[in-house]
């Protein structure tokens, strides 16, 4: 679920009521992960981190998404208690063409590795991608070269086969 800084912080959502929905509906711990969206300078990141650390303590996963893309994300991946960094998927596509594109995008991916951090890349569109994604250590990849959008019946029923929905890419949307 991806969600911002602000909305996070919202009274209206109390973590009670976060803790219900994973009760009635469950969701083993782990099952819901949280996508923080680029973090706005006005929130407080004392305040985002307790909430974080909270909802970490109900076993909701943290994901920093669209990293590299934002001007705070260095401070926000050294603050808040995250557990996936999310790759903007401007870092993706060029990561073929570009030696300095690669070569920030490999440095990023060698840190969320030096954190124990997964990694996702966002925008994966092409085998090459996946290729070099692959050999930089990033965990998964998000893209056209796993799937294309689904509609409702076509995730409903490759769920309930037991398939991942990627008629032209690899077995599940993993580059590790």
């Amino acid at each position: 679920v991806r969600m911002s800084a602000r909305r996070l912080l919202d009274r209206s959502m109390p973590l009670g009521s976060i803790e219900a929905l994973l009760t009635r509906h469950g969701l083993p711990s782990g099952a819901l992960v949280i996508e923080l969206a680029e973090t706005d300078p006005r929130v407080s990141l004392d305040d985002l981190e307790r909430r974080l650390a909270a909802l970490r303590r109900l076993g909701v996963r943290i994901a920093l998404d669209g990293f590299g893309s934002g001007y705070a994300a260095i401070t926000a991946l050294r603050r808040l208690p995250i557990d996936v960094l999310k790759l903007d998927r401007g870092l993706v596509e060029g990561v073929v063409e570009s030696a300095r594109l690669h070569k920030i995008t490999s440095g990023l991916l060698r840190i969320a590795g030096d954190l124990g951090l997964d990694s996702v890349a966002d925008g994966v569109d092409l085998p090459e991608q996946v290729v070099a994604l692959r050999a930089m250590g990033c965990t998964h990849g998000q893209g056209m070269a796993f799937a294309g959008p689904l509609d409702e019946y076509r995730l409903r029923r490759a769920l309930t086969m037991g398939e991942y929905p990627v008629p032209n890419g690899p077995a599940e949307p993993v580059l590790a």
